[in-house]
């Protein structure tokens, strides 16, 4: 239940592509109703996610006593952050998501361990994430070293091997 919340919240928050109209949002596919309670911030229950990311982002933790506000300032400076994942890694070598990336950033900068996959802290620190780069146009580079992946399966990140 949690997982269908929180996709339901990252459609309606997320990535647009209105510059494109072979590109759209699943928001652009879903009826009126569910639109404004998507719209609606009070209503969305996807938003009691970015409630606990926006707690998660100001905690300290780990043996460094940092929070990510500690390296990454006011969350409004990730806007268009979001926009840019899945991306190739260079430190970890391959392509990564969202969450891949705040646990990089748990591990190596906070000296933490990393969220485990779909926990409460994980799913709300990513929507609080996204919610920084709401209506924003999705920005995904698939050329560098991220170019040869799709055709050898790597290219769709949903795919990939996730942490248990």
């Amino acid at each position: 239940m949690k997982r269908i919340l929180a996709v339901a919240l990252l459609v309606s928050i997320g990535i647009s592509a209105h510059a494109d109209p072979a590109k759209r949002s699943g928001y652009s596919y879903a009826e009126p109703e569910t639109r404004s309670i998507q719209d609606d911030d009070f209503a969305n229950p996807g938003m009691l996610w970015v409630e606990t990311g926006e707690k998660a982002w100001a905690t300290a933790d780990g043996e460094s006593g940092k929070s990510c506000q500690s390296c990454h300032g006011a969350a409004d400076g990730m806007k268009g952050v979001a926009t840019h994942y899945p991306k190739f890694a260079a430190s970890a070598g391959k392509v990564i998501d969202m969450e891949q990336r705040i646990n990089l950033c748990r591990e190596n900068g906070m000296k933490a361990k990393p969220y485990k996959w779909e926990s409460q802290e994980l799913l709300g620190l990513t929507a609080f994430l996204k919610m920084q780069s709401r209506g924003m146009p999705v920005s995904v580079s698939i050329d560098g070293p991220a170019a040869p992946l799709p055709c050898q399966g790597q290219g769709r990140v949903l795919s990939a091997a996730r942490p248990a």
